[in-house]
């Protein structure tokens, strides 16, 4: 059996639009996939921000000025600087 024009026709025709469900199918798995990525990209953001934020809070808390009013608020009171003392820890052994 030969195949006559026609035939030719319709067999390019379904090669094309086989070709084109591919394509189309392949452009919305990427446009979902990149929406994910930007969501995750947006949250990852969102994270970093609140642990800058968190660690400054921590610095700020423990600041001397900070620290000094939260100690004399208990009853004690700040050392002077010539009341410090150094502790010297032997260095370690190898072994």
């Amino acid at each position: 059996m030969q195949l006559k024009g026609r035939h030719l026709v319709l067999l390019w025709l379904l090669a094309f639009l086989a070709v084109a469900v591919i394509v189309t199918a392949r452009q919305t798995r990427a446009y979902r996939l990149a929406d994910t990525l930007n969501a995750a990209s947006n949250r990852r953001d969102a994270l970093e921000a609140e642990a800058a934020e968190l660690s400054r809070r921590i610095q700020e808390a423990s600041s001397r000025p900070i620290l000094g009013r939260k100690v004399e608020a208990m009853g004690m009171r700040v050392p002077s600087d010539s009341e410090g003392e150094l502790f010297y820890l032997p260095p370690e052994t190898v072994r």
